[in-house]
Formats: structure tokens, C-alpha cells, sequence
């Protein structure tokens, strides 16, 4: 076995030791427990692991555990008491969903972004290191737009995004919009029923 695989593994055994043992009710399984995270085998992956858990909003950088109301197991262990408890509605489920957040900028754009240009990347790299934003990028020939895809409950972080932007608040953004987009194929995309 290998010293990241170990430090893997011993890391998710003192988490899981940490928290509360469940009881064997169904019921008061997830007393006090507002979320659940499930994580798949990062095979050995200490750093991915670390990642996970940090976007999830499990630790801080140090890494400490920082959730109390946040129960975490494995995604075999993601039971009929789960789905038990969501369907009598104990538990809600909140289904993330993409939203685009699609810009018009105007003709001197790519002239006009440089002094800001640091300022919009850092945030991009922040909403994308907190789970928000899943890809982004400037539309090309012409340089007319960019469209930036988002991953949430609602558009609220697309809206505050851009309401920060500083591309948007210096006027290179003419006009920007969001759009709920129902994703069929993807990362939190649900394939409708026929």
C-alpha cells in the first residue's frame, strides 16, 4: 500500500470515527444531520480526497473538520434508510442544477481587460474552488462574448458573480443574462424519461 493511499485511508478513518454513531432506526439515523455527503473510491488519491472535501465544505485548509450538522460515508453506503427517509421527507434533497451566465461585451473588450483582467480570473478561480462555476470562457472569432456555466440550487451565485465582476462593473460587459439550462448529459445532468 502506498503513503498516500495510508495517509488516505487513516484520514477517512479518524473523519468517520469523529462523527456520532448512527442509531439503527431509520428515523433517528440522521437525527441532527442536515446534509450527507457521499464520496466514491478516489483510489488512493489523498490530494483529490482533501479537494472533495474541502469543496464540499467539510474542512478548512488546515484540514479541520468543520461541519457538525454534516454526516459523510461512502457511496455504498448511501441506503434504502436514505432513500426511507427522503421519501417520507425527513431529509430534502437539494439537486444541483446549471444556470449560464452568458456576457455581451462591446468592440474594444479585448483592448479594454487588461488592467482587470487579474481581478476576473481570481474570482473565477474562487466560484470554481467553491463547487459554482464548472467551466468558463470568452467566445472567439469574433471576441464578442463569453459564457461562464454555473452548478446550484438556484442562479443566485451566476447573479452575484457578475454583479462582482469587475469586467461588469467597468462596463466592458454591455449586457449579461442568466438562463436556467436543463443539462441531459454531464456532470448533474438528469436524462429525461421517454
Amino acid at each position: 500500500m502506498s503513503p498516500r493511499s495510508c495517509l488516505t485511508r487513516l484520514l477517512l478513518a479518524f473523519l468517520l470515527a469523529a462523527l456520532p454513531a448512527h442509531p439503527q432506526t431509520p428515523q433517528d439515523a440522521f437525527e441532527g444531520i442536515h446534509r450527507v455527503v457521499a464520496i466514491g473510491d478516489v483510489q488512493g488519491d489523498y490530494p483529490r480526497f482533501l479537494e472533495i472535501l474541502r469543496t464540499a465544505e467539510l474542512i478548512d485548509g488546515k484540514p479541520t473538520w468543520k461541519r457538525r450538522d454534516c454526516s459523510l460515508c461512502g457511496s455504498r453506503d448511501i441506503s434504502a434508510k436514505v432513500l426511507d427517509l427522503i421519501m417520507v421527507g425527513q431529509i430534502s434533497l437539494t439537486l444541483a442544477m446549471h444556470f449560464i451566465l452568458f456576457y455581451e461585451v462591446g468592440d474594444d473588450y479585448v483592448e479594454r481587460r487588461g488592467p482587470f483582467r487579474a481581478e476576473h480570473l481570481g474570482l473565477i478561480q474562487q466560484a470554481h474552488g467553491r463547487g459554482e462555476l464548472v467551466m468558463a470562457g470568452a467566445l472567439a472569432d469574433p471576441a464578442d462574448g463569453a459564457v461562464l456555466v454555473f452548478r446550484g440550487p438556484s442562479s443566485e451565485a451566476a447573479e452575484a458573480f457578475a454583479k462582482a465582476d469587475p469586467y461588469v462593473r467597468n462596463g466592458l460587459v454591455k449586457k449579461w443574462r442568466v438562463r436556467h439550462w436543463n443539462t441531459v448529459m454531464g456532470d448533474g445532468a438528469k436524462l429525461p424519461t421517454l
